[in-house]
C-alpha cells in the first residue's frame, strides 16, 4: 500500500514500536482526484504562499467556470452565489479576499512570492505595494497622449519652483501636475 497523507505519523507509529493502527483508506479514481483528497486532508497544515498558488491553480482545472448570471430576475441578497475563487478558497482553507490579493501578486509582481514565503514580507504589504504600482501604471498611461503626433521640448514647461499660489504661471496652462 501508498501512504499519500501521514508518513510524520507513520514514522512516528514506527519509533513507538506499535503492531498496529486504525487508518482510513480511500479509494480514488485517478491522479487528480487523489490530489484533490490530498489537498483537503491537509487543509489545516500552514503553506506557504505558492504551495496555496499551486493547489488554487491545481483546484482551478478541477472546478469549472461559473456562467454568467442572469439579468432578468431580482437577486436575493441571502442567497448570493459564491465565485470560483470563493469555492477555492474555502476547499483550501484561505479566505477569498486573500486568495484574490495573492492571485493578483502572482500576476503583477511573480518575484514578491519567494519574500512572503521566507516571512520578510507580507501578502497585505506586498498586495499594497502591487495594488498602488499598477495605479502609477495606469495614471502615467492615461497621461500619456494618444495622438501619434510628436512632443517637442516646447510643447511644455518644467516649473520647478516651490510656491503655493504659483503665480508665474497663466490660467490654464497646466495639463499635468507631478
Amino acid at each position: 500500500k501508498l501512504i499519500v497523507s501521514g508518513h510524520r505519523r507513520y514514522e512516528v507509529i514506527k519509533k513507538l514500536g506499535w503492531e498496529s493502527v486504525q487508518v482510513r483508506e480511500i479509494k480514488t479514481k485517478d491522479d487528480k482526484e487523489e490530489i484533490s483528497v490530498l489537498i483537503h486532508s491537509n487543509k489545516q497544515r500552514v503553506k506557504t504562499c505558492r504551495e496555496l498558488l499551486n493547489e488554487y491553480e491545481f483546484l482551478s482545472e478541477l472546478i469549472p467556470d461559473r456562467q454568467g448570471r442572469r439579468t432578468d430576475l431580482k437577486e436575493d441578497r441571502t442567497s448570493a452565489r459564491k465565485t470560483k475563487r470563493d469555492i477555492i478558497s474555502e476547499k483550501i482553507n484561505v479566505p477569498s479576499s486573500t486568495m484574490g490579493k495573492m492571485l493578483f501578486i502572482k500576476k503583477s509582481m511573480p518575484e514578491m512570492i519567494s519574500k512572503i514565503d521566507e516571512g520578510v514580507l507580507t501578502v497585505n504589504q506586498v498586495y499594497k505595494h502591487a495594488s498602488n504600482t499598477q495605479n502609477q501604471k495606469e495614471l502615467l498611461e492615461l497621461s500619456i497622449p494618444k495622438s501619434e503626433e510628436e512632443i517637442s521640448s516646447q510643447d511644455f514647461i518644467i516649473y520647478n519652483n516651490c510656491s503655493s499660489k504659483m503665480k508665474e504661471i497663466k490660467d490654464q496652462s497646466i495639463n499635468l501636475i507631478f
